[in-house]
């Protein structure tokens, strides 16, 4: 119960919080070094976006409605999250530079978690539209909308591998969530590494051919790195509560992570250095 309670709260975004409390969620990095999340630091929950020393924080999105899952376009100039500001949940780009705020998804469903490849030509997402959870391909401007996995089991989390030939998710069809991975139209789906616990939120290295995400076991949720080439697994975090959401650094020297507390009643983001292990907050 504990393992599905702490899924629901980072997948849907805690929206059930009170509000009494500021919550962080779902850190990840762009090209040029700033990390976007998602918080209710003024009330609702918005896109936020930070340098990684804590400073020069922005309001992205301002709305009554949650935005959530924010990621990048590989140059960074385009942050892609999902709303339920026009009623259910789709996939919304915003411009950096010119602010403009474009909705890419329009499907009576539930999107998510989108993620859109090196060329900027195509988005993943995760979507209901079928009455489960599966993993979508659309063109970026939202057309050309195609189910990948269409099995009962739920697929989610896509991200896309730094070449774009492949496509990273989780899915429950071998009775854990594991993670696997697949051609962009949905062939050759691969399990990646297979395990007695549970495995969430991949998240490919930006200069190596490696694979971190989040693992369950009796002591909690950590972050470890699996080498794809070689296959080797690497545990790199270990007693500091159960940590979701890893995100690599450009240049492959940091990683930056959300920590929730077992009970739900915190989450905030770290910082660590992948060679020493030293973690930071971001916000003190």
């Amino acid at each position: 119960m504990r393992m599905f309670a702490l899924m629901i709260l980072v997948v849907c975004g805690g929206s059930l919080h009170a509000q009494d409390k500021v919550y962080y969620y779902d850190p990840v990095w762009s090209a040029d070094g700033k990390i976007a999340f998602y918080s209710n630091l003024n009330g609702n929950y918005d896109i936020y976006l930070v340098n990684k020393d804590g400073t020069g924080l922005k309001q992205i999105t301002s709305h009554e409605a949650t935005d959530s899952s924010p990621s990048f376009t590989a140059d960074g100039k385009k942050i892609l999250f999902t709303s339920k500001r026009d009623g259910n949940s789709e996939v919304y780009s915003y411009d950096r530079e010119s602010k403009k705020l474009t909705r890419i998804t329009n499907t009576p469903s539930n999107e998510s978690s989108p993620r859109i490849s090196s060329n900027g030509e195509w988005i993943v997402f995760e979507s209901r539209a079928d009455g489960h959870r599966d993993v979508f391909i659309a063109r970026a401007d939202g057309t050309e909308v195609t189910n990948l996995t269409n099995q009962e089991a739920n697929d989610f989390r896509p991200i896309w591998s730094n070449n774009g030939q492949l496509i990273y998710f989780q899915s429950k069809r071998s009775g854990y969530y594991q993670l696997y991975s697949m051609k962009p139209d949905g062939s050759e789906v691969t399990l990646l590494n297979k395990t007695d616990h549970h495995q969430t939120s991949p998240a490919p290295f930006f200069n190596a051919n490696k694979l971190a995400y989040a693992q369950y076991s009796d002591k909690g949720v950590n972050i470890h790195v699996l080498d794809l080439d070689t296959k080797r697994v690497e545990e790199i975090t270990d007693g500091y509560g159960d940590i979701f959401l890893p995100s690599f650094s450009p240049d492959g020297k940091e990683i930056v992570f959300a920590i929730t507390e077992a009970n739900g009643n915190s989450s905030e983001i770290y910082i660590m250095d992948y060679d020493t292990r030293e973690i930071r907050k971001l916000f003190k």
